[in-house]
């Protein structure tokens, strides 16, 4: 008997057009409803990167102060050697030791203070402002003289998503989404 062969007749190894369409009209819908989620966690997160900077730039001037028995400022800083006149803080800051102190305060970093920290700005999109506490310092106690600070960060979207760092006369620093003796949502403004 002769052997039968047989020819199986083999599949083309790919995908269709139709197939190939299909699976990426599907991953596009899929990543045009996550791009919207992934924008947001990355705003959450420098957000809370900058505030996080900020509380521990805080917590470095008053054990600095404590530390050393010396007054500790930290002000904002757009050139991060002197001190910016307006309370806006989102072009960096300065911590410096104040050393050179005068009868109404000293809101200024003399030439030859030494600054102990530095930190520039690292989104353009936050805000940092606060209406006083221009600059903020520390006492060799730890207090921080003068009134209540409240420092409100805000990005694009708006007050809804806005954090704040409240800094108490004792020098004690606490985060809060809402204003802290009215508790209304803060401002953006």
């Amino acid at each position: 008997m002769h052997p039968v062969i047989t020819r199986t007749r083999l599949r083309p190894a790919g995908f269709t057009l139709i197939e190939l369409l299909t699976v990426l009209s599907m991953v596009a819908i899929l990543a045009a409803m996550g791009a919207p989620a992934l924008q947001n966690l990355l705003m959450d997160m420098r957000m809370t990167t900058r505030v996080n900077e900020f509380v521990s730039h805080l917590h470095l001037a008053r054990s600095a102060a404590v530390h050393r028995q010396q007054r500790i400022a930290l002000c904002p800083s757009s050139d991060q050697t002197t001190c910016a006149k307006a309370p806006q803080w989102q072009d960096g800051w300065i911590v410096f030791v104040n050393s050179i102190v005068n009868k109404h305060g000293n809101e200024t970093r003399e030439n030859s203070e030494e600054i102990l920290r530095i930190q520039d700005q690292q989104h353009s999109s936050l805000t940092i402002k606060t209406v006083s506490r221009n600059p903020i310092e520390f006492r060799p106690a730890g207090t921080a003289g003068g009134s209540t600070a409240t420092i409100t960060f805000c990005d694009t979207r708006g007050a809804s998503k806005a954090r704040a760092v409240v800094l108490s006369n004792g020098g004690r620093v606490r985060l809060t989404t809402k204003k802290p003796v009215t508790l209304e949502p803060l401002d953006c403004v």
